[in-house]
């Protein structure tokens, strides 16, 4: 597919000469992506290493200086990665940060959904992948028939707001899980609250990231955007399965070994981290709000 996108792009988009003032942000980017780096390593690494390791302080503490350094250098150069003033627009910053958080939450409980299916549940990988498409449908169809229908006629808070809260309840249910919970009690109805509540959320709030940009922004903005969804999908999946684990380590310490321990100290991880993925998606739409 990628292969077949760059004949595309060298075959069909034209070129144009480029502008001889602008100059590629070179310190922006290596501050930037290894602030990222850093901070996803270090989130990722506290799961076996625990957060007083010098391999998870290091990194981020790390990632707080060079991000920092990032957002100085963003208001000093000439060309900037990210420039600071689309960042000024209150209803658009507020969708990044709604972005980063609501995309935290669906990429973390992802990943447990996937692991509980397959480690506790016994699912092969084509039978998980079957098991999601509920969530699938249920998000394309709020996207596409209720906000994009919706948005003209409504103000985007109305949406993001009451989307994001169902995407929590959703999510939340999953804080009750047992090792014997089935799929048609406990996770599909899960799937279908966040299928419902992210396909109302997220739509208007891309667009309202995106809205209204200067000509001379809109690249940047969309790029911001797409961004502010993988930087949400990164942290998400290495900060929730350091909770999970964290919180798998310390029931099993606490609870005498048996022959379903193992699999009742899993599950209990995972539920743990389903309620700090709720909480991200309320938090999501206090900002959304």
């Amino acid at each position: 597919i990628a292969g077949l996108v760059a004949v595309g792009a060298f075959t069909m988009i034209p070129t144009r000469s480029g502008r001889s003032d602008v100059r590629l942000d070179i310190p922006g980017a290596i501050l930037g992506c290894g602030g990222l780096v850093a901070l996803v390593f270090g989130l990722g690494e506290a799961a076996t290493k625990g957060w007083s390791s010098p391999l998870v302080v290091g990194p981020l503490v790390a990632a707080v200086v060079l991000l920092s350094l990032f957002v100085l250098v963003q208001t000093r150069v000439a060309s900037p990665l990210l420039p600071m003033r689309i960042l000024a627009n209150r209803n658009r910053a507020g969708s990044f940060l709604t972005i980063i958080l609501a995309v935290l939450g669906m990429y973390g409980t992802f990943l447990f959904l996937t692991y509980l299916l397959q480690t506790v549940d016994g699912y092969s990988p084509l039978k998980t992948g079957i098991a999601f498409l509920p969530l699938m449908a249920v998000n394309g169809l709020a996207a596409t028939q209720l906000a994009s229908r919706l948005m003209p006629r409504m103000r985007t808070r109305w949406l993001v707001v009451p989307g994001l809260l169902i995407a929590a309840v959703g999510v939340a249910l999953l804080t009750q899980l047992t090792p014997d919970a089935s799929y048609a009690s406990h996770i599909l109805p899960t799937e279908l609250l966040l299928g419902l509540g992210l396909g109302i959320a997220l739509v208007p709030c891309i667009s309202t990231a995106t809205n209204n940009a200067e000509p001379r922004d809109v690249g940047i903005t969309s790029a911001t955007t797409n961004t502010s969804q993988q930087v949400g999908a990164s942290v998400g999946t290495a900060l929730l399965n350091t909770v999970a684990a964290t919180a798998t380590a310390a029931y099993l310490t606490t609870h005498a070994h048996t022959s379903r321990s193992v699999a009742d100290a899993t599950v209990h991880g995972f539920a743990v981290a389903s309620g700090w993925a709720a909480g991200s998606f309320t938090l999501g739409a206090l900002v959304g709000g």
